[in-house]
């Protein structure tokens, strides 16, 4: 599992059933690498970034990413741009790619860690984590790297940032006590309006909205354990909570498909896979599950396809599922995580 040092998103996996068989990564995987971690002292391959100085909107491009030959069925299918963080020797940053073309864009160069981004729906502005403050709190820029803009501004931990459906509030988890029971807040996109959504004293996290809004689905359960932990959805208006997974193990990270299901992760036989449910929690199944653990799940606008990261080859990368010929295809090579496809903008 990917350890970012001082802001780990636990997503501990124990025991759900398989079905009888599931696609597989593909052997052309490279194996042996580096795991994505602070503590490895490989440093990942890749080109030596320009580095940015001061408010300039400049990138520093990276270059075409070496991966594996991709499948010529995905090939027609991948195009636009997702966005996503990687381990660079010691740093943690964020990164852009177009597909299918591969080309790496670096969007961050500092020296806390930059994680878990997510794109506005309307393409324009990235919301991510970072402790260059000395805690987690929310900042916000545009998708060329600049404009960087803190939302949240106190002593705790502000984590897993999301989008609202009109890309006007970012919702995302507080420690407010300081004692790991994460209370749900959303605040305004320029940092105005934080106010509290949900809290019940338990640890509620990750939370995403629904497509049209009108439910927020997020996970809660007892801070030291995870096997407490389930999905629950919020509806806005009533405040009515429900329990969407009710089980001994953990389940977390939902992400919601543009039709309306929740996928979400849970145990495997490869220590964490992927599950898919209605939103009311019926027809819950599997949909992947490796050898390795499987978790940071995006789906894309077309339903076809889902963007997700794994640790098999040795440490994270990112894979594309098809869901038309359950086709696995490994991105990249270089160690990655926690994408997010570009919806709007010039995708």
């Amino acid at each position: 599992a990917l350890i970012v040092a001082g802001a780990v998103l636990v997503i501990n996996a124990l025991i759900a059933p398989p079905p009888d068989e599931t696609p597989s990564i593909a052997e052309s995987a490279p194996t042996g690498l580096p795991t994505n971690t602070p503590d490895s002292d490989e440093a990942l391959p890749t080109l030596t970034p320009l580095p940015r100085t001061g408010a300039t909107e400049e990138v520093a491009p990276v270059g075409v990413v070496p991966t594996p030959a991709l499948d010529q069925n995905l090939e027609t299918l991948l195009s636009g741009t997702v966005v996503y963080f990687a381990q660079r020797g010691d740093n943690f940053d964020i990164y852009r790619m177009t597909l299918p073309q591969r080309i790496e864009i670096r969007l961050t160069n500092d020296e806390a860690h930059d994680v878990f981004p997510v794109v506005s729906p309307d393409g324009e502005r990235i919301a991510f984590m970072s402790d260059r403050d000395g805690d987690y709190d929310i900042y916000v820029m545009n998708m060329n790297g600049g404009s960087v803009r803190r939302i949240t501004t106190n002593d705790v931990d502000d984590r897993t940032p999301a989008w609202s459906p009109d890309g006007n509030w970012i919702i995302y988890a507080s420690d407010v006590r300081d004692d790991g029971t994460d209370d749900i807040y959303r605040v305004r996109i320029d940092g105005s309006g934080a106010e509290e959504v949900y809290s019940d004293g338990n640890k509620n996290s990750q939370p995403r909205y629904s497509p049209d809004g009108d439910v927020i689905a997020f996970v809660s359960g007892e801070p030291l354990d995870a096997r407490t932990w389930e999905i629950k959805r919020l509806d806005v208006d009533s405040g009515d909570v429900t329990t969407l997974t009710a089980n001994e193990v953990s389940d977390s990270a939902p992400v919601w498909t543009f039709d309306g299901d929740v996928i979400y992760v849970s145990d495997g036989e490869g220590h964490a896979a992927l599950r898919r449910m209605e939103a009311d929690g019926s027809g819950d199944r599997l949909v992947y599950d490796s050898e390795g653990y499987d978790w940071g799940v995006a789906a894309h606008p077309n339903a076809a396809l889902l963007i997700f990261t794994a640790d098999s080859t040795g440490r994270d990368e990112l894979y594309v599922y098809a869901s038309s010929g359950r086709t696995i295809q490994q991105l990249t090579s270089g160690g990655a995580a926690a994408a997010w496809w570009v919806v709007g903008g010039d995708e």
